[in-house]
């Protein structure tokens, strides 16, 4: 019974990794494809600042 226990907290624990790394490479593409697409640094600089 312990190892069965043992396989299983093993099966939680990758699926846990797999999931996490997903999650991960997808708010890193995602974060890719945003920088990509928007405009250029300058001109969100002058929208974050308007004073300047």
């Amino acid at each position: 019974m312990s190892t069965r226990c043992d396989l299983r907290i093993f099966h939680t624990v990758l699926y846990l990794l797999v999931f996490l790394f997903i999650v991960t490479t997808w708010i890193f593409l995602l974060s890719r494809i945003s920088y990509t697409f928007s405009s250029t640094p300058s001109l969100s600089l002058t929208h974050t600042f308007p004073l300047l």
